[in-house]
């Protein structure tokens, strides 16, 4: 019986989109054996360069259906997806942690003279705050953004035996990356075709401080000399990023995705002997995209921090969001904690506000804190 010539190319078509998929799949288990065969859990909390508040209220699903200026942060192939260009000249977002809120108080009372009893009124308290500024300019297939970071955090556990964790993190530097497609079986003019991106990226970052255990002894007793000698001066690093995503485009309305991505390959390390690593992030993800006149629906899920220890519940991210005009509403769950935001989007200017939870011990539930962010971002 003769074959016709596009029923072979529908046929080969669907054959290369399940090898893709079939690879990313494969990745994902080979990577998670080797992880839990070669790592001992103990990381603590995981801190990525960069989370942003949409990415978040999904659960920090993002690895494969990223495809605008959060490229540069979650998976350079995404970049390939960009289709106009846009330049986000003020990109401001501000997070605190839950312990803040509910005992500002007492907490500000406790400042006021430290002594033993300080301790006491931390005990088991996240006190956490951020702001980043991540301007950004992206074109279709490149993006170049800044970045400036800064975290304060204080942890303290066993009233009996006080554990305390001091952070202070100043991180700036320059990210830039390079994405480009593939359409199998035909060109970007022909809708319906499936997609490869392919994209590499990189980044020079300037970090001073980082996150230290210290005893009650050097909480109580620590003054500036001693200070400047935990966080140092600033360091200097330079890291690699590179990640692929597979489009498969059903028709019209729907399309699968998936990819890997690793970002800052084998962790940035830096030329300061106190300024602390930046952890490299390897992910894999899949996800669908439902589309309709003024609607979109979008579902995700990631296997994050492959190439660290942790427990495996903590490398689990799932997520959902609904777009309709100027809005749009998400659900996740990021580790094992649920997650919800909303954004709206009106002309140039974005702002989303998005609740989740860190786990802050070695394994999940052990230590969950939630989190409040928010997102002020402009852009042309």
């Amino acid at each position: 019986m003769a074959v016709s010539k596009g029923h072979r190319q529908k046929n080969s078509r669907r054959g290369s989109g399940i090898w893709w998929v079939g690879l990313v799949v494969s990745l994902a288990a080979a990577l998670t054996a080797y992880s839990t065969a070669y790592a001992s859990v103990g990381q603590g909390e995981l801190r990525d360069l960069y989370t942003s508040a949409e990415a978040q209220g999904m659960g920090n699903a993002f690895t494969a259906i990223v495809d605008d200026d959060e490229s540069l942060y979650y998976n350079p192939a995404g970049l390939a997806g960009v289709k106009t260009p846009k330049l986000t000249y003020l990109d401001l977002q501000a997070e605190t942690a839950s312990s803040i809120i509910t005992s500002a108080s007492s907490t500000a009372n406790s400042l006021k003279t430290i002594n033993s009893n300080t301790l006491n009124t931390f005990i088991g308290k996240d006190i956490y705050g951020r702001a980043s500024l991540t301007p950004s300019l992206v074109l279709p297939g490149f993006g170049i953004g800044l970045l400036v970071d800064q975290q304060v955090a204080f942890y303290a556990e066993n009233q009996a035996l006080p554990a305390v964790t001091l952070g202070y993190q100043t991180t700036n530097g320059v990210k830039v990356g390079y994405g480009h497609s593939f359409f199998l079986g035909g060109s970007k003019k022909n809708a319906g075709k499936d997609e490869i991106r392919v994209g590499i990226g990189g980044e020079l970052l300037f970090r001073r401080g980082g996150y230290y255990s210290l005893s009650e002894s050097q909480i109580l007793n620590i003054g500036t000399s001693e200070y400047h000698s935990i966080v140092g001066g600033f360091g200097e690093g330079v890291g690699a990023d590179i990640g692929m995503q597979y489009i498969r485009h059903q028709n019209k309305r729907l399309s699968l995705m998936a990819g890997f991505a690793w970002e800052s390959i084998g962790g940035v390390g830096f030329n300061n002997s106190t300024a602390q690593t930046q952890p490299g992030d390897l992910s894999i993800g899949v996800g669908a995209r439902y589309e309709l006149p003024g609607l979109r629906l979008t579902l995700a899920y990631d296997m994050k921090h492959l190439d660290q220890s942790t427990d495996m519940r903590m490398r689990q991210h799932f997520g959902a969001e609904l777009k309709i005009p100027l809005v749009a509403f998400s659900l996740g769950i990021n580790e094992v904690s649920y997650t919800a935001g909303a954004t709206v989007d009106v002309w140039l200017a974005k702002v989303s506000l998005v609740t989740y939870a860190e786990e802050l011990a070695y394994e999940a539930d052990l230590a969950t804190e939630r989190r409040y962010l928010l997102r002020i971002a402009f852009s042309l």
